[in-house]
């Protein structure tokens, strides 16, 4: 275990000492952390560190530091586990580089060491008497500068409260996503949750040109894959995989919720999507919403450092989840009433008019009377000549008979 490592480490210190070989190698990985202010500089012989906090979970490949020393020099470099905020001395990897006369960024190549985003890490580093590490005022919110005074480490009393530093993660990420945004309840729905996890590449030590591939065997990370959890109303019928997983592996029964499908890895980045298909039956009662969740785990064996170490295991796990609603199924649609139809209003009926009674013509005692009725006027005014007329018959009839 231990001869492969110290080979291993010779030969990366005989490419480091290649004119150029360190500023030859690429940066793995994306970068993560900095700051980059650079105007004071701090020489010393005392051990100095740059805490910081990790915001992706992954490999912490590579870190910059802002330095100028001489190329006669080495200059160490070890990511070390905090607590409380300050280095523990445990080196979880390192590295080394002959930095250069002139200040500039100075690039160390790291084994790997994996990183989970909110934890905080230290950056421990040595100038010697020839080498200088530059930096600025508090101008990093996620940790500070620290010196070892021999017993203990403590903030840096001088004018650089904060290193000038990158870090560079390899990520390793697990992301889920549903097919639909929703489903109904007490109706049966296909559907479909996709779950893709990405590992970052683990050789052992990775050293971008100058790494070792293929690993020794001891040094192989551990890999798996698992379904944390799913709606209790998702049925799964199928699984699909694709990436670097034998397809006899990808059944249903290696990825159910809580069992884990080993991933043999080929020191490269590699992608595993898991397709589950099945069938959502939510009852009423599950409306609201449905969490699908799984993760990605990697187990690092004992990681190669060039330090004198005890034994290193490391498990990274990164865990997504994907959210869909459940809804109530639409009421019925109550039938529409017919409109009440407008009652026609009766018509008032117009009344007949009651004919005025005729005014009687005017009497002895002035009363009023028809024209034409019996009491009228003209009846009487016939009467009364047919009256005179007969008075002056009988007037007549009287002299003749004095006469006689």
């Amino acid at each position: 275990m231990k001869r492969p490592a110290l080979a291993l480490s010779a030969g990366i210190m005989l490419l480091a000492l290649l004119p150029g070989s360190a500023m030859a190698v690429p940066i793995p990985g994306v970068l993560d952390q900095s700051n980059t202010s650079v105007p004071n500089s701090l020489g010393a012989t005392n051990d100095l560190a740059q805490t910081f906090t990790a915001g992706k979970t992954g490999l912490l490949t590579t870190v910059q530091l802002y330095m100028n020393g001489n190329p006669e020099f080495q200059v160490f470099v070890s990511i070390d586990a905090t607590t409380g905020g300050l280095p523990t001395g445990l080196p979880l990897g390192d590295g080394f580089v002959f930095p250069a006369n002139a200040s500039g960024w100075v690039t160390f190549a790291l084994s790997p060491v994996p990183v989970t985003a909110g934890q905080t890490y230290a950056i421990h580093f040595n100038t010697t008497t020839t080498a200088a590490a530059w930096g600025s005022g508090d101008t990093y919110s996620g940790g500070q500068a620290l010196m070892y005074s021999g017993t203990a480490w403590s903030a840096n009393s001088g004018a650089i409260k904060d290193f000038a530093f990158q870090t560079y993660v390899d990520p390793q990420t697990t992301t889920l996503q549903w097919d639909k945004a929703q489903v109904v309840a007490g109706s049966p729905t296909a559907l479909t949750l996709t779950e893709t996890i990405v590992f970052p590449a683990y050789s052992g030590v990775q050293l971008g040109d100058i790494g070792a591939k293929p690993n020794p065997a001891a040094l192989t990370a551990v890999w798996t894959v698992k379904s944390d959890a799913l709606p209790a109303w998702f049925t799964p019928t199928d699984v699909t995989c694709a990436g670097q997983i034998a397809l006899a592996d990808c059944t249903l029964a290696n990825v159910a919720p809580g069992s884990s499908l080993p991933v043999t890895p080929d020191g490269e980045p590699i992608a595993i999507v898991l397709t589950l298909t099945g069938t959502a039956s939510p009852a009423l009662a599950d409306v609201g919403t449905g969490t699908g969740k799984a993760e990605g785990c990697v187990v690092y064996p004992e990681l190669v450092r060039f330090t004198v170490t005890p034994a290193l295991s490391v498990t990274s796990c990164v865990a997504g989840q994907a959210t869909l609603a459940v809804v109530a199924p639409a009421a019925d649609p109550t039938p529409t009433p017919a409109p009440n139809a407008t009652p026609t209003p009766t018509p008032t009926p117009t009344p007949t008019p009651t004919p005025r009674p005729a005014t009687p013509p005017p009497t002895a005692a002035g009363g009023s009377g028809s024209s034409n009725g019996p009491g009228s006027s003209i009846w009487f005014l016939a009467m009364g000549l047919i009256a005179a007329i007969g008075g002056a018959l009988l007037l007549v009839n009287r002299q003749q008979r004095r006469i006689r």
